[in-house]
């Protein structure tokens, strides 16, 4: 049986597949670069896997060196000039790991002739589902880092809750000049209804959100374990709305609180 080998058709289908790889390693490794910069870098890497193929070398060996490895490596420095070793090392890596799953649809387009616009949407779709999949990680990853089990005690009740260390509440008392951790209203409605708690009000504004007055009130204690933080009279805001739908985490602790 002879194969007919199209130039034409193995230069656009390694300018696509370079193409989607470099996004994925983008996304993986979290450096930003611009599309131009990975069509052009694309473009030269497949280039030059169309130059190895014709070259007169007879050992395969040879050939799938330069193809495997060098075409790599020349790609992730052009797309990275000024990186470390570590984010080189690290972006060959991942070159090699997306490439692998793409080998077999490259297979499959030479062998059954699937035609080059089906391969593209099969690359495009694979893809779109490697970087959400690998963003959805990276977020659950972060949200688990920043996870701490929260003790609040008011006389003697006790509320154990998960909460979150975010650097974006820098939210203040104004009167009191305290930081202000902020509580799911689901949390707070018995300790409402049963009078538990003294509310006040204080000003704020968030993002995408006039100001408004945000109810708040003093606890006994606002304890985190792990990080061996124990405030007294520490002030407690109710927010408006749910914190998460997923309910990961019932308050959202103050920055200062921490890195004080």
């Amino acid at each position: 049986m002879v194969y007919e080998f199209n130039i034409d058709i193995y230069y656009l289908t390694n300018f696509m597949v370079n193409f989607a790889i470099l996004n994925v390693v983008e996304t993986i490794i979290n450096k930003s670069v611009s599309i131009k910069r990975l069509l052009v870098i694309s473009g030269l890497g497949a280039l030059f896997s169309c130059i190895i193929v014709i070259l007169p070398v007879k050992s395969i060996l040879v050939k799938q060196f330069l193809l495997n490895f060098i075409t790599c490596a020349i790609m992730i420095k052009l797309t990275y000039k000024k990186c470390s070793v570590k984010v080189f090392i690290k972006g060959i890596v991942v070159f090699y790991i997306i490439a692998a799953l793409y080998a077999g649809l490259s297979l499959s387009f030479v062998r059954e002739s699937i035609g080059l616009i089906y391969l593209t949407i099969i690359v495009f779709c694979i893809t779109v589902l490697i970087k959400l999949l690998y963003k959805i990680m990276r977020n659950n990853r972060v949200l688990d880092k920043n996870l701490f089990k929260t003790k609040i005690l008011i006389g003697e009740k006790e509320l154990n809750l998960v909460g979150l260390y975010d650097t974006g509440n820098n939210l203040m008392d104004p009167y009191f000049n305290k930081p202000v951790n902020v509580i799911d209203n689901r949390i707070v409605g018995e300790l409402i209804n049963n009078n538990m708690v003294s509310l006040r009000y204080i000003p704020y504004h968030s993002i995408g959100k006039s100001k408004g007055l945000m109810p708040v009130f003093t606890v006994d204690k606002l304890i985190i374990s792990e990080k061996h933080i124990c405030i007294e009279n520490a002030v407690v805001g109710i927010a408006d709305e749910f914190l998460t739908k997923k309910e990961d985490y019932q308050i959202i602790l103050n920055y200062q609180i921490i890195n004080d």
